[in-house]
């Protein structure tokens, strides 16, 4: 990104930022178009103790 010129996706293995999010466990994505909403995962009961 033009702001933050010292964070790029491809440091982690990825192309594009999109799946860099998509690709982490805790996070939920849906995609329509080129537009991804982006939100935490609901913690299960289990984990939440």
């Amino acid at each position: 990104s033009r702001t933050h010129t010292d964070f790029d996706a491809r440091d982690f293995g990825h192309r594009k930022l999109s799946t860099l999010v998509a690709d982490q466990p805790y996070l939920e994505t849906r995609t329509e178009g080129s537009f991804m909403q982006v939100r935490l995962k609901a913690r299960s009961a289990k984990s939440a103790k």
